[in-house]
This record gives C-alpha cells, structure tokens and sequence, in this order.
C-alpha cells in the first residue's frame, strides 16, 4: 500500500497543478446544456465578482439575479462615493454593457431614487456591494422588452471619487477602468 501511495500520490499533485493551471488561463469554458460556452476572462479590474455568470431567474413581474461585488482601494489615500442615504452601508452602482453588444438596448438595471450623501473607503480597505440585477416584465413597454434586452455581457460601475464633494452625484469620478469590475455573463435560467 505505501508503495502505491508513493506512485498515487504525485501523480494526483501534478494533476492538481495541470487542472489549477488550466483555470488560470484567459478564459473558462462552461458546459451548458451539452454546449461549451466560454465565460469572460477574469481581469485586474478594481471592482470583481463573485462570478463570471448570474442566472436571471423567473420572479413574480419579472426576472432577477444578485451578484457580490468587491472593491479594494488601490489607492494610498481615501476614495468617496454616492450612497443613497446616511444610512446606506454600501455605495450605489450601475450595471452597463461591456465588449460586442456594448451598445446594444439593456433592460437589467436599477434606477436610484433617493438622496445622495458621500461615503468613504480607506486606503487598502474592502466594500462589498449586493448588485440586484432585475428586469420588470413591463408588457406596454414602448417599444417592446425583448428577451435579448435582459441577457448579455455586463460591468458594474461604483460612483469612486477622488475627493468627497457637498453633491456626491457631482464628484470628479476616477477613470471607468478605476471603478469597474470583471465582465460576466447573465443568462436565463434553465
């Protein structure tokens, strides 16, 4: 036995390292429904995922998908956002297109309606953000909702400025590469 666990053992190591690289590449391929259908490649962007697909799923008046999303200041000083209240934890966001359809109609995001009021995020520190990613069924929509509207390769923006402002809303924003996360995918649920 301890002769097979001398050959075993290697070899499983090293096709742990081969699977581990293979997942580190630009790209990963994802069965779905008998088909490989390659997710995007996980990127430096500042803000990231907590995965490369969500899953719109059918709900009462329409369809939705929550993604976490996770910033770390790069910077050695303080970044503020908009937050929709004092007591808001977290910063607002947008969801837009990224990549092909980039300019193609998008019906999944969230339109804020609240007051805005500036939070901060020290050098080196974390915020999380729960994205809803949600799309009303709005049947006398003008025009029509279609289907493609809801699904497609997405972004999410955090509103990072580089000095807190009296109009959160009106703060000279970093760069959109400083304040964007990794794309993913958002697909319908089968």
């Amino acid at each position: 036995m301890r002769a097979l666990n001398r050959i075993l053992l290697p070899l499983l190591g090293a096709a742990a390292v081969a699977v581990s690289a293979c997942h580190d590449s630009a790209s990963v391929t994802e069965a779905h429904n008998d088909v490989d259908v390659l997710l995007p490649a996980r990127d430096a962007s500042p803000v990231q995922t907590d995965s490369a697909r969500y899953h719109l799923r059918r709900v009462p008046g329409g369809y939705e998908a929550n993604v976490v999303a996770t910033f770390v200041n790069p910077t050695t000083g303080p970044l503020y956002y908009s937050r929709c209240s004092m007591q808001s934890p977290g910063p607002m966001y947008s969801v837009r297109r990224t990549g092909q359809d980039s300019t193609a109609v998008a019906h999944i995001s969230t339109a804020w309606a609240c007051f805005s009021a500036n939070g901060v995020v020290a050098a080196g520190d974390t915020i999380k953000v729960s994205v809803w990613l949600g799309s009303a069924d709005s049947p006398n929509a003008s025009p029509a909702i279609k289907d493609a509207d809801r699904i497609g390769r997405f972004r999410v923006e955090l509103p990072m400025c580089s000095a807190p402002s009296p109009n959160p809303s009106a703060c000279t924003m970093l760069p959109q590469s400083q304040r964007q996360s990794n794309a993913f995918d958002v697909v319908f649920e089968r």
